[in-house]
């Protein structure tokens, strides 16, 4: 596991699919700066977290839609591509953190949680975590 390189992302046969990272979408830029600001204040390094706004995040799909595989269209990498497309459209704002234990990716959900988040993927080589605010009993929540 490694953490994200926005230069050259992770993929699973050409879709996004960053093992060992979660995902933070927020609704806006300085909710996802202050969330980022917690955690450099927290001990993550600026390698671990890379914040992207709206424009940016589209961008890069758009570059790893060129190179995707048919077989991508089985996995559930692809459906969760199209939703952070759609809310990138809106004109949300992503934090990935490097999160590659179950108590990093709690810790870094603590610090989320804080802030006007719409929901949180945590990418793991088998399946995708959904943290979601609506449903408080799911993933770090559940402490």
């Amino acid at each position: 596991m490694n953490t994200f390189d926005k230069s050259n992302p992770q993929t699973s046969f050409g879709a996004f699919k960053p093992v060992g990272n979660l995902v933070a979408v927020f609704d806006d830029p300085d909710s996802a700066a202050r969330a980022r600001a917690d955690l450099t204040s927290g001990g993550y390094t600026s390698d671990e977290l890379t914040l992207m706004r709206s424009a940016e995040f589209i961008q890069l799909l758009d570059k790893m839609r060129e190179d995707e595989n048919a077989i991508a269209v089985l996995g559930s990498e692809m459906k969760k591509t199209d939703q952070f497309r759609e809310v990138a459209e809106q004109g949300a704002s992503f934090l990935i953190i490097f999160a590659p234990s179950e108590q990093e990716t709690n810790r870094a959900m603590q610090v989320v949680m804080r802030y006007n988040y719409q929901f949180a993927l945590k990418y793991g080589r088998m399946l995708i975590e959904r943290f979601d605010p609506e449903h408080p009993a799911t993933g770090a929540n559940s402490n």
